[in-house]
């Protein structure tokens, strides 16, 4: 009897291993299935580098840190425009008055501002300012002495060069605003046969061209 319960163990002990075999292999065949593109999270491509172009250095232009500087706009306190009132006020000082200057065109001396300075007054207002010292530098930094391709790189895309009048062989260089600025004024280099500034003014048109100044 003992020996049929031991055969017929070994016949149920066969049978469970071939019916559990083909389940084992079935999933082992599955895990071993790589995961399809639709089973793959979807990552965005990493943006290629791009390495970026030298940086282009260049020079600003001079400034010239004075209160004097001349700039399209006038000079320290002397503003193209301003009245002899109003300088006197910005001065603390008198101001002459009752002058050619009242109705007409006259050169006024002014106590307090630069030696180098003319001051043009025109129906009582400023008109224009005469440099004629070469320490009087303008803010971009030129002044008389230099030569015309300092200037013309100093105000590179604002100037317009033209014969002087009673010197062929010299010219003006006419220095327009940046915009918003008043487009009435005038930066206004003169240069001799060297190329070089011998004088300058700033001004308002059409005062800033006088050749004669006030003649």
């Amino acid at each position: 009897m003992s020996r049929v319960f031991a055969t017929m163990c070994l016949m149920i002990a066969v049978e469970l291993t071939a019916c559990t075999a083909p389940e084992k292999k079935t999933a082992d065949s599955t895990a071993a299935i790589p995961a399809t593109r639709a089973d793959t999270p979807h990552e965005p491509p990493t943006p290629a580098v791009v390495a970026a172009p030298p940086a282009v250095h260049t020079s600003p232009p001079v400034t010239v840190h004075s209160a004097w500087a001349v700039t399209d706009s006038g000079a320290g306190v002397l503003r193209i425009g301003m009245t002899r009132d109003q300088l006197a006020l910005d001065l603390h000082a008198a101001v002459p008055k009752h002058t050619r200057a009242d109705s007409g065109c006259a050169y006024l001396a002014i106590a307090g501002i630069p030696a180098g300075f003319r001051t043009m007054w025109v129906a009582a207002t400023l008109a224009r300012i005469d440099i004629g010292d070469k320490k009087l530098a303008t803010d971009r930094g030129a002044k008389i002495g230099d030569k015309q391709s300092k200037i013309e790189s100093l105000y590179r895309g604002r100037l317009s060069a033209m014969p002087a009048k009673y010197d062929p062989r010299g010219k003006y260089l006419v220095v327009r605003p940046v915009p918003p600025a008043d487009s009435s004024r005038r930066i206004v280099f003169e240069t001799d046969i060297n190329t070089k500034v011998t004088r300058y003014r700033v001004g308002r048109e059409p005062e800033v061209e006088w050749v004669e100044g006030c003649s």
